[in-house]
């Protein structure tokens, strides 16, 4: 499988979700926009307790994160990154495999050999799907923050932190 294959691949495969993210986070950010004008604006929030108040509040700035993190990740879903450029297929598999040891990362099966996909082994809503790519331009990666049923935007700085990680972890080991 070429890169461009993998792209397209990975385009097609996430096209439903970034509809659906686009949609929670334009939402969410009108949740929080409408929030903050009826507490600012009008006299809505005039005989709350100062606790229903500061719960508005946290509410507000809440979805307000939850809608503009979505609008950050969400246009980056199908990003592929290249990692390393070396033809030896069989020494990029055998360095992708050992990295995946050492950040205890679950090997799930696939249908292309070209393709190693990994999960992480997290208890609770930090689940990442990682694709890699191998063949003779390289290694090329894409990560995907996941909770139940398909990505999500959620633990979109965690997935940043661990691609580098994994990418500083393969430029190390040349």
């Amino acid at each position: 499988m070429t890169s461009e294959q993998f792209i397209e691949k990975i385009k097609k495969e996430y096209i439903f979700d970034r509809f659906f993210n686009y949609v929670f986070a334009i939402g969410s950010l009108s949740g929080g926009f409408f929030l903050l004008y009826k507490i600012l604006l009008t006299e809505w929030s005039k005989n709350f307790s100062l606790g229903l108040f500061i719960f508005t509040i946290i509410l507000t700035i809440s979805l307000m994160y939850i809608g503009v993190t979505g609008l950050m990740r969400t246009p980056n879903l199908a990003d592929v990154d290249l990692i390393r450029r070396d033809s030896n297929v069989e020494n990029n598999r055998n360095l992708v495999l050992e990295i995946s040891k050492k950040l205890n990362l679950r090997l799930l099966p696939t249908e292309n050999n070209d393709i190693l996909k990994f999960e992480t082994k997290n208890l609770f809503f930090e689940k990442r799907d990682l694709v890699f790519l191998i063949n003779s331009e390289g290694i090329f990666l894409n990560i995907q923050q996941r909770n139940w049923d398909g990505p999500t935007f959620m633990g979109y700085f965690g997935t940043i932190k661990l691609k580098n990680k994994i990418i500083k972890l393969i430029k190390d080991s040349r």
